[in-house]
């Protein structure tokens, strides 16, 4: 598999992004799209939302695992903490999500900052989860590939 990243664009990627994960779009609403270039498809996006100073939401959308081995998850984390220059990224996952949150845990290094009980539904909790710029071990590679 090869990839090429593009700028997340409301007009063509919308559609494709609010398919794919609870998202809003809102004023600040940026990212990046990963395009398998034998396809032309659309194989991945990692959506950054609620930006302040030092950090970012993010949404992330797999529609191919194969980009995991293809350094999409060291984009993404370049893309928030050194072209957005943020320090903390954050992330809101349901807790009854198990895929989500061993995902986000174990592959991307997020760890649970909060838990809102009944947050996502009654008897439901929503986890708050965040990554850390200094703890981002895709960052790490990012760095060490240079």
């Amino acid at each position: 598999m090869r990839l090429r990243y593009k700028k997340f664009s409301v007009s063509d990627d919308w559609e494709y992004v609010s398919s794919r994960a609870v998202s809003h779009l809102v004023d600040d609403t940026c990212g990046m799209i990963a395009i398998d270039i034998d396809t032309g498809h659309r194989v991945a996006a990692a959506i950054f939302d609620h930006l302040f100073k030092g950090s970012a939401q993010v949404h992330v959308m797999i529609d191919n695992p194969r980009v995991l081995r293809h350094g999409f998850l060291e984009a993404a984390a370049d893309f928030v903490f050194n072209f957005l220059d943020k320090q903390v990224c954050f992330g809101l996952t349901p807790a009854s999500n198990l895929k989500a949150m061993r995902f986000n845990t174990r592959v991307c290094g997020f760890t649970e900052a909060y838990r809102i009980p009944n947050g996502y539904a009654p008897g439901k909790d929503l986890v708050l989860m965040q990554l850390l710029k200094e703890d981002c071990i895709q960052l790490s590679r990012t760095s060490e590939d240079v």
